[in-house]
């Protein structure tokens, strides 16, 4: 079984309990935190090398967020990094690709996404009948 190394970063000791709970009952997943806003430095995310990280926050100010993210995979793309929003009770996964830069790559890699249709079937089927 694979294990993705999680690195947990939320606005309140309290979220992050939360979802730290959640998080550690699953079998694949190694918790690296939580760690609040202010314990948190972008230096550090070398030194625990997670595979993804979720950035979790309960206001509706995303400014701070938003540059932490571009930060996050300008230094590390090869991260996935989940933006969980729960006053809009939303998750929004970023992530980057790096292609080759010919005409011939650039097509392929526009129909290679997923089709956007797929992810309505995702939106309507609860979360305990997809595993």
């Amino acid at each position: 079984m694979t294990s993705h190394r999680v690195l947990l970063i939320c606005a309140s000791r309290l979220l992050g309990e939360g979802l730290a709970y959640l998080l550690r009952d699953a079998e694949d997943v190694k918790l690296i935190g939580p760690w609040v806003w202010d314990d948190f430095s972008l230096a550090s995310v070398s030194d625990v090398a997670p595979n993804v990280v979720i950035i979790a926050e309960d206001d509706d100010v995303y400014e701070r967020t938003t540059t932490l993210i571009i930060h996050l995979l300008q230094a590390h793309p090869e991260l996935f990094v989940f933006h969980i929003a729960l006053c809009r009770a939303t998750v929004r996964v970023y992530s980057i690709r790096t292609l080759p830069a010919r005409s011939d790559d650039l097509i392929e890699a526009i129909r290679s996404l997923v089709d956007p249709a797929s992810w309505s079937q995702v939106q309507k089927t609860p979360f305990s009948q997809r595993r």
